[in-house]
């Protein structure tokens, strides 16, 4: 179970490292979007992420 999650966090942290790759205190959400996407999270939820 462990594996799972440290696969799907090391893919998300690695879509972070590529679209923000110097560290920021403030993302715009269409660098959140774009994070979201490149970790492949669903359209919908992102959408729920975003409006939320």
């Amino acid at each position: 179970m462990f594996n799972i999650l440290k696969r799907v966090f090391g893919k998300t942290n690695k879509a972070i490292k590529e679209v923000a790759p110097v560290k920021k205190k403030k993302i715009t959400s269409d660098e959140f979007e774009d994070i979201l996407l490149e970790a492949d999270v669903n359209y919908e939820l992102i959408e729920k992420f975003l409006d939320g």
